[in-house]
C-alpha cells in the first residue's frame, strides 16, 4: 500500500514540475523593419526569459499578446536599432578632454538606417491567440497568428476550456492520493 501512496505522491509532484516549467516558455518574435513597413520574419516558443520592460521613449514600438478571450494579457515596448553611431575621433578633443571641433553627422558617423531587424521575447501563453505590433504613432502594424501555439489546440480541446484541464488533472490526483491515505488508515484501523 506504501508503494501505491509514494507512486501516487511522485506522479503528482511530477506534474506540478511540469507545469512550473511553463512558466519558462516564451515566444520568440523576429520582427523586420523596412522603411516604415513591419513585417513579421519568424515566431517560435522556446525556453527563456522573456525581456526585461523598459520604459517607453517617443520612438518606441508596442507589442501585445492577446488572448483568445480577446484580453491584452502582456505589452512590451521595444526600438529598431535604426541609428549608428561611431567613436568620436580623438582628434576632436585637446589635451583635457574637452571638445574642439564639432563634426556634422556624416564626418562623426551618425548613419541612419532604413533596414532592420528586431528580436522581442514575450512570456508564452497558453490561451495566445494573436501578436499585435503597433508603430510609433500607436497605429496597428502588424497581426502574428500565434494561434498554432496555444495550448488548448495543441492537445485537442477548445479554446474555451484554456486553463482548466491542468487544474482539474492536479485536483482529481490530490482527491485520488487522499482517497488511498483514508483507505489505507482504515485497513489498519481494522
Amino acid at each position: 500500500m506504501s508503494k501505491v501512496i509514494v507512486s501516487i505522491m511522485l506522479l503528482v509532484v511530477s506534474m506540478s514540475a511540469v507545469y512550473a516549467v511553463e512558466k519558462e516558455r516564451v515566444y520568440q518574435i523576429m520582427l523586420k523593419y523596412d522603411k516604415g513597413a513591419i513585417t513579421q520574419e519568424d515566431v517560435i516558443v522556446t525556453m527563456g526569459f522573456p525581456q526585461q520592460r523598459k520604459l517607453s521613449l517617443p520612438d518606441d514600438y508596442r507589442l501585445e499578446v492577446v488572448s483568445f478571450s480577446d484580453k491584452m494579457v502582456y505589452t512590451a515596448r521595444f526600438s529598431f536599432p535604426l541609428e549608428i553611431v561611431s567613436e568620436p575621433d580623438p582628434s576632436w578633443f585637446d589635451e583635457q578632454g574637452n571638445q574642439i571641433y564639432f563634426p556634422n553627422a556624416a564626418e562623426a558617423g551618425h548613419i541612419l538606417l532604413d533596414e532592420a531587424e528586431q528580436l522581442v521575447i514575450a512570456p508564452y501563453f497558453k490561451d495566445g491567440e494573436q501578436v499585435n505590433v503597433y508603430d510609433k504613432n500607436n497605429e496597428l502594424a502588424l497581426e502574428i497568428d500565434i494561434s498554432h501555439f496555444a495550448e488548448c489546440r495543441m492537445q485537442g480541446y477548445g479554446c474555451e476550456k484554456r486553463g482548466v484541464m491542468p487544474y482539474a488533472v492536479t485536483i482529481a490526483s490530490l482527491i485520488a492520493l487522499l482517497m488511498i491515505i483514508m483507505y489505507g488508515i482504515r485497513k489498519r484501523k481494522h
